[in-house]
């Protein structure tokens, strides 16, 4: 019978906090309700060398788009700093193979998105994850990358995924997700730190 341990790891939704194969170790989660900003200040950034963020976000404003701003040490970066290149392929009947991938790009973004255009209906919440890499390694600049789907607002699939980079070097402490498009979100989020 396969268990929570067969083939020597745990199988995702049996550990503690709800994600552990062995290298996953929870730290934080929050559940919000109708919050602009959520931020996550101790992510142990001393202890790992990668984080990974899963998330499930409602948006009561149409094409929300989900987005992450970095503490440096103590202090959020919001100046046009980042770089991020996102790629976006949109399901909607005939529609996957005419001209239904796009991306964007910048090399002077304020935030880094890790979210796609979700809608403000039933069910068109935005659902995700991305990794945070050298958080707390100043001799590296911190990446994001990750992947998401949603409905959009024309109740198409959005599948997106990219990343970005804070270019600086620093001790990056924290991090905060937001809409870039403005908005106030409801859903969870949940944090992990990876083993090295």
């Amino acid at each position: 019978m396969v268990g929570p341990t067969t083939f020597g790891y745990q199988v995702a939704g049996f550990g503690a906090g709800g994600l552990d194969l062995g290298v996953y170790q929870f730290i934080d989660s929050q559940t919000v309700s109708g919050q602009a900003n959520i931020d996550f200040d101790n992510i142990k950034q001393d202890v790992y060398g990668t984080h990974f963020v899963h998330y499930q976000l409602d948006n009561a404003t149409d094409n929300s788009i989900a987005s992450v701003r970095l503490f440096e040490s103590g202090t959020l970066e919001t100046a046009s700093v980042y770089k991020e290149h996102w790629y976006e392929i949109v399901a909607n009947g005939a529609n996957e193979n005419s001209g239904a991938q796009t991306s964007t790009a910048s090399t002077s973004r304020d935030h880094i998105r890790v979210g796609e255009n979700a809608g403000n209906a039933s069910l068109e919440f935005s659902t995700g994850y991305f990794y945070i890499y050298n958080a707390g390694n100043s001799s590296f600049h911190t990446s994001v990358n990750g992947h998401n789907v949603c409905l959009g607002t024309g109740n198409e699939v959005l599948s997106a995924f990219g990343g970005g980079v804070l270019p600086q070097a620093s001790t990056v402490d924290g991090f905060r997700i937001f809409a870039s498009t403005g908005g106030n979100y409801t859903g969870t989020v949940s944090l992990f730190g990876l083993k090295q």
